[in-house]
């Protein structure tokens, strides 16, 4: 069976807590293990998964040039949240 897993940052602290707490929540695969988790989604609740993506998108923008901040907009994480099914993502 193949599980979808995805990449989320996070500060250290809270990647810590959220690997302590869910099996399913691991140091990022090939990653800063400090900063990113990998997550095997079937593993973890939704809504958790869906803040975890959620806060993941606002820290890589946020470290966007401010130009190219204001124009990407949210777009392509209500995307992701609509496909997932987490509908209180968007903003």
């Amino acid at each position: 069976m193949v599980s979808l897993s995805a990449a989320t940052a996070g500060p250290s602290d809270d990647n810590i807590a959220l690997r302590q707490m869910y099996p399913g929540v691991t140091a990022g695969y090939h990653l800063n293990k400090r900063h990113w988790n990998t997550v095997v989604v079937a593993d973890v609740p939704l809504d958790e998964v869906g803040a975890m993506i959620d806060a993941s998108y606002d820290l890589v923008v946020a470290s966007l040039p401010k130009a190219t901040r204001a124009a990407s907009g949210r777009t392509a994480h209500n995307a992701l949240a609509a496909e997932l099914g987490f509908l209180a993502l968007a903003e």
